[in-house]
């Protein structure tokens, strides 16, 4: 006859980190990450909000967790490629669907695999042959310096394997003024928005070091064009670019509008120009770690595309002051800070102390 025993949280929580093949005392963001990604394996189709609601009700007993923390875990994970985001039209309404990534891997010139994707019904990407040899560090997946027949079981276990240059694949870098004034000609393109409910709008006068706290409803001071988030009747708000006057809704921009990112990565890259043009430049923070690495802090999160970089040449970190953080060799940080130099306008905070999470 069964038996049903009682757990105390920390048992439960163990138990819970087997059941999702982690590793006791992993830690919360690859906790997150590997529930999020159970979740929509057996709910895909869904909303966003629907598999993070569900995440933080079955974890909150165990790790309590603001719905902000499961959401920017979620935002990684759908970056990361596991899982899909697609905006459906249908009903009038700008509906984010998320489905389940294909089964996928990526191969660095280093010869180190990023596994991506999820399979239906909690299956698990890849088999028995190679499930031990999966390193987690929070929402990524790798192979570390596989042999040449784990490679030949990657294959097997149909995992379609994509190219350095064909995953980091972006847009190339323009000046801060011409995104601008590009997303300018499609605002005036718009009629009259009437009142939008819920406008939050992104406050281009706050230091852009503070992103969370650059959010605010707009003020009858307000003039401009601005990024913002609104509300719908149901769903996650939206992404969008508003223009208002004296405080009044003007013209209103749903996002995303060029097709290969999100509302997300398109509003935090056009932030990042508001604030280049405006003279105060998002900076990344560069700071050693005394082990012969350095990490990149970034003020605001990475649209999409400079996550899958940095997921495939770094490692995810806690960098102190920034909001998000890798850790880079010194050659690939190089090279980096070009690029968010290049592609987001940034300048750099070099840190002379050392980091102490190593």
């Amino acid at each position: 006859m069964a038996m049903v025993r009682a757990l105390d949280p920390e048992a439960a929580l163990q138990a819970t980190l087997a059941e999702l093949g982690l590793p006791p005392g992993a830690d919360r963001a690859s906790l997150l990450a590997e529930s999020l990604r159970r979740t929509a394996s057996v709910r895909c189709p869904s909303t966003p909000q629907a598999i993070v609601e569900a995440v933080r009700q079955v974890l909150d007993p165990l790790v309590p967790l603001t719905g902000e923390e499961v959401g920017e875990a979620f935002d990684a994970v759908v970056a990361a490629g596991d899982l899909v985001e697609v905006i459906d039209p249908s009903g009038g309404q700008r509906r984010r669907l998320i489905y389940l990534g294909p089964p996928r891997c990526v191969e660095r010139s280093t010869g180190d695999l990023l596994l991506i994707g999820v399979r239906p019904d909690g299956a698990p990407l890849v088999g028995e042959g190679l499930i031990e040899r999966v390193h987690v560090d929070r929402h990524l997946r790798r192979l570390v310096n596989p042999t040449v027949e784990e490679l030949e079981l990657v294959s097997v276990y149909g995992l379609d394997r994509l190219s350095e240059d064909k995953w980091m694949r972006h847009a190339p870098p323009q000046d801060a003024v011409d995104l601008i004034e590009a997303y300018k000609g499609m605002l005036a393109r718009q009629g009259p928005s009437g009142e939008i409910p819920g406008l939050r709008i992104l406050d281009p006068t706050r230091n852009p070091a503070y992103y969370r706290g650059r959010w605010r409803p707009p003020s009858s001071s307000d003039s401009g064009i601005y990024v913002a988030r609104r509300s719908q009747g149901y769903g996650a708000d939206l992404w969008c670019v508003v223009e208002l006057r004296d405080g009044s809704h003007v013209r209103l921009l749903d996002l995303p509008l060029l097709g290969r990112d999100r509302g997300c990565d398109e509003a935090w890259h056009l932030q990042a120009a508001f604030d280049a043009q405006n003279g105060s430049p998002q900076e990344v923070i560069v700071r050693r770690t005394g082990a012969g690495r350095i990490q990149l802090g970034l003020p605001a999160p990475p649209p999409r595309w400079l996550q899958r970089r940095w997921d495939l040449l770094g490692n995810p970190a806690e960098v102190k002051s920034a909001l998000f953080g890798y850790e880079f060799s010194p050659r690939d940080t190089r090279a980096e800070l070009d690029f968010v130099k290049d592609h987001l306008w940034m300048s750099r905070r070099v840190v002379n102390e050392e980091a102490t999470n190593e």
